[in-house]
């Protein structure tokens, strides 16, 4: 991004990546790169969902990842303190690629 490594970069994660997984990427940039552990939230359903009584809708990678997904990237991640610093916020899957350069207008 033709930014000055100006835009942080946050990786939401579940689970405990280990040095080697992190060291790659955090070498790999010279921007702020933070990581946050969101075990205690994507697991979670919505009040008053019964998930013992319902069958998911989706469930090629497991019974309810995808709705786990889902709930996270439409509620939950905004209220999360670390995201009260941006304005904006630019969502990539861990199989994304962003290809070539892009300018940022804000």
């Amino acid at each position: 991004m033709d930014d000055n490594n100006s835009t942080d970069i946050i990786i939401f994660h579940t689970g405990y990546p280990s040095r080697e997984d992190l060291f790659p990427i955090i070498e790999s940039s010279h921007r702020h790169i933070e990581f946050v552990n969101v075990d205690h939230i994507f697991y979670t359903f919505s009040p008053g969902f019964e998930p013992h009584i319902k069958d998911p809708t989706w469930s090629q990678k497991g019974k309810w990842h995808y709705h786990h997904m889902c709930y996270f990237w439409f509620k939950h991640v905004f209220e999360l303190k670390i995201m009260q610093r941006y304005k904006y916020m630019m969502r990539l899957d861990d199989d994304s690629q962003i290809l070539g350069k892009f300018k940022l207008y804000c």
